[in-house]
C-alpha cells in the first residue's frame, strides 16, 4: 500500500519509519546525483493518484472509461457455496 507521510511517498513500513524521522526513504543519502530520478519518480506516483482519485470520483468518465463503477457496496460480496 503506497501512502505519504511528512510529504514523502512511502511504499512499506521502513520507508514510513525513515519518513517520520524527516529522511526521505527514496534518497536517505540526500546524494544529489539521484536527486533528480527521485523527484521524478515522485512526480509520477502523484500523477497517478490523482488520475485513480478522479477516476473514482466520477466513475471514470474522466479518464475515458465508458462505464461508471457501481455504488458502494453493490457485488462486493460473493456466495461460493453451492
Amino acid at each position: 500500500m503506497v501512502s505519504t507521510v511528512n510529504g514523502y511517498v512511502c511504499f512499506n513500513c521502513t520507508d514510513t519509519e525513515k519518513a517520520q524521522k524527516g529522511i526521505d526513504p527514496a534518497n536517505p543519502t540526500n546524494d544529489p546525483l539521484n536527486n533528480r530520478q527521485v523527484e521524478q519518480k515522485r512526480e509520477a506516483v502523484q500523477a497517478a493518484a490523482k488520475a485513480e482519485q478522479a477516476r473514482l470520483r466520477d466513475g471514470g468518465r474522466a479518464a475515458g472509461i465508458g462505464a461508471p463503477l457501481p455504488p458502494p457496496g453493490l457485488g462486493l460480496l460473493l456466495d461460493t457455496t453451492l
